[in-house]
């Protein structure tokens, strides 16, 4: 059949828009794919100099600093790849002319390095679920500030983290284990934060703070530290704590709750102030009021603290003005009367009351005898009458009771008796020893193979490596991107398909 000129050119038009339609749907597709792609890919060491986002596509090795971020705002996405160095260099460094922000470094894994991840110079800046091993430094903060460490792991380093003139940070469900130094703060780092950490098994201290001057606090504060065998929340300046078991005999009368925590101090203006929580099954058998923090310098006697206070609550006992060095322990009193929550208390003082005007009552009992009688007579009209006495004691108590009957001239004879109660109170006195002890540190020194070397006092000393902030020669490439329209494009689609529906049934 034929289609008059008019038809024709209506069916043309509409060949014709359709085809444009499709050409311009194409295009913005592809823009849209473009956009949602993750970032440059990086397949070898490198410089970034360039906001963006990169991601590792495979294994690196490096002899020296393998990925050197020199910009801000840049996402380095290790994708759960390993960089592994030849004991110098940084696996990870950002640092630059001026301080970078907007730094993130996330799903990476270094070793062999003598820093695994650096931030130096920095703020405002992420390292996430990354992991350092077999370093002189795992992840270490060096003059960066407003920084947050999320996630990560340190292992078999000399530090595991480690902040230096690093203030404002937070460090948070990361874990420090079986590293020389699990979390280490020195050297005028300020206002930090850890929260929820794991630091146990390390060589010399899960936590250590020092090389701050004399009447500096760091208001550093470290809550549920998880330190293997006991959870702390601490705050303290020049000191180190980590978990120590509870050996030998403790305070008299009293049972070790859970395990204990050993402190030392680090230079003048030490100070540390500690809270350990206990759990529910530690408390069997004990009374949860009378739980109290005690200190033993030798582990010989134990003193009580004198601010120490227990939260049943939330199952911890604190106090502040902790003693250093020193091994400090939570301790409670057995169930029964006498137990308090007073930790120089091992008795409650009772009361006596007697009291009686026709009978009398003699008792000699223990602190928790009563002795208790009733007398309860009956008198008939004959004068004959007939008392019925009824008496309940405890087997240490020995009453003995008169009863005197008076006739009047009505032949009507009265009884009376006297019931009365003794309470004896028996004392009991505790006596606290404290002992003063010297306790000496041994200093170890950490050498950037992660060797120790014995001196006077404690420290650690890594070393520290100068690492140029940006890289020349052929070796160094520079990568940039940039990001496309995302869904944008796709919604414009939507709308250009249903006006060409439209048209067409216009059209029709």
């Amino acid at each position: 059949m034929n289609l008059p000129r008019s038809s024709e050119r209506v069916s043309n038009r509409r060949v014709t828009f359709l085809a444009v339609l499709v050409v311009v749907a194409a295009a913005f597709v592809g823009a849209g794919v473009a956009g949602a792609q993750s970032g440059t890919a990086i397949d070898s060491c490198t410089t970034i100099d360039s906001p963006g986002t990169y991601t590792l596509d495979s294994d690196l090795s490096a002899d020296s600093t393998c990925i050197q971020i020199t910009a801000s705002d840049v996402t380095l996405d290790g994708d759960g790849h390993t960089i592994e160095g030849g004991s110098s260099g940084v696996g990870v460094e950002v640092s630059g002319d001026s301080t970078l922000s907007g730094v993130t470094v996330k799903n990476v894994e270094t070793t062999g390095f003598t820093r695994g991840i650096l931030f130096q110079n920095a703020e405002d800046g992420t390292i996430a679920g990354s992991t350092t091993t077999d370093a002189t430094e795992g992840i270490t903060l060096l003059s960066t500030d407003d920084t947050t460490v999320r996630g990560s792991t340190a292992t078999d380093n000399a530090l595991g983290v480690e902040l230096r003139k690093a203030s404002g940070n937070t460090i948070t469900g990361t874990t420090a284990n079986d590293n020389k130094y699990g979390l280490h703060i020195e050297r005028g780092s300020l206002h930090n934060e850890f929260t929820g950490d794991t630091a146990s098994g390390n060589v010399f201290w899960d936590f250590y703070s020092d090389r701050y001057s004399p009447g500096v606090d760091s208001d550093t504060t470290v809550s549920n530290l998880d330190m293997g065998s006991v959870t702390v929340d601490l705050s303290g300046t020049n000191v180190g704590a980590r978990a120590e078991p509870v050996t030998g005999e403790g305070p008299s009368g009293r049972e070790a709750v859970g395990t204990g925590v050993r402190t030392t101090d680090y230079g003048e203006g030490s100070d540390i102030s500690l809270t350990i929580h206990y759990a529910d099954g530690d408390t069997s058998g004990l009374v949860e009021t009378s739980f109290a923090l005690f200190s033993t310098d030798s582990g010989d006697s134990w003193s009580a603290l004198d601010s120490s206070s227990v939260d049943a609550g939330a199952n911890t006992v604190s106090a502040t003005g902790v003693p250093h060095p020193a091994t400090v322990a939570v301790f409670g009193s057995a169930g029964g009367s006498g137990s308090s929550g007073d930790p120089g208390s091992s008795g409650d003082t009772g009361s006596s009351n007697d009291s009686g005007s026709a009978a009398t009552d003699t008792a000699t009992t223990t602190a928790t005898a009563t002795a208790t009688e009733t007398a309860t007579p009956t008198t008939t009209a004959t004068a004959t009458p007939t008392t019925t006495p009824t008496a309940t004691a405890t087997p240490t108590a020995t009453p003995t009771a008169t009863v005197t009957a008076t006739e009047t001239p009505t032949a009507t004879r009265t009884a009376t008796a006297t019931t009365s109660t003794a309470t004896a109170a028996e004392p009991s006195t505790a006596t606290t020893t404290t002992a003063t002890a010297a306790d000496t540190a041994d200093t170890t020194a950490v050498s950037g193979s992660g060797s120790t070397t014995t001196a006077g006092t404690e420290r650690a000393t890594a070393t520290e490596s100068n690492v140029s902030a940006g890289e020349s020669g052929s070796n160094a490439s520079t990568t940039s991107s940039s990001n496309g329209p995302g869904f944008g494009p796709l919604a414009a689609l939507g709308a250009l398909l249903a006006a060409a529906v439209l048209a067409v049934r216009r059209d029709q």
